[in-house]
C-alpha cells in the first residue's frame, strides 16, 4: 500500500507533516513503534517500508542526548515509510534530523487524538486487504 493512499482514511485527518518531502507515494509494508530501542535493535527489528509511530518519549524535556539521536537517525537510515508522532510531551525535534529525514524523502507526521491501537490496526488491516485485492 501506497503511503498516501493510507494517508487518504478518516483515522488519518488530524496527521500534521512538520517535513518538506515527496515521500508520499513510499510504500508501507507494517508497522513499528519505536520507544527505547537502540541503534542495534532498530536494526534487528525494524524494516523498510516500516510506518513508525512513537510518543518520542525519551526526548520528553528536552532530553537529546547522543543515544537516542542516533537511534533516530537509524530509523531513517532503514528507509522506513514515515515516522508519525504522537504529541503525548512537548519537544522540538532537532532541525538537523528533520533536514536529514527530508533528504532520505521519509515524512514525519505529528498527531494527538487517534490511538496508536487504532493507527496499527488500520494499517495491518489495509496491508491485508491490499495482499487479498492483488491476488
Amino acid at each position: 500500500m501506497i503511503l498516501s493512499e493510507l494517508l487518504s482514511l478518516p483515522l488519518f485527518n488530524n496527521f500534521k507533516q512538520i517535513n518538506d518531502t515527496k515521500g508520499l507515494n513510499k510504500e508501507v509494508t507494517g508497522t513499528s513503534i519505536f520507544d527505547w530501542e537502540s541503534r542495534e535493535d532498530i536494526k534487528r527489528t525494524f524494516s523498510k517500508g516500516d510506518f513508525v509511530i512513537t510518543t518520542l518519549a525519551r526526548f520528553r524535556n528536552g532530553n537529546y542526548d547522543d543515544n537516542s539521536l542516533d537511534a533516530l537517525y537509524s530509523i531513517f537510515e532503514l528507509e522506513v515509510s514515515a515516522v508519525a508522532i504522537k504529541k503525548a510531551f512537548d519537544f522540538d525535534l532537532p532541525d538537523d534530523l528533520i533536514d536529514y529525514a527530508s533528504k532520505k524523502a521519509i515524512p514525519i507526521f505529528v498527531f494527538d487524538t487517534t490511538y496508536v491501537d487504532d493507527i496499527i490496526y488500520v494499517v495491518k488491516n489495509s496491508l491485508i486487504t491490499n495482499s487479498l485485492n492483488s491476488i
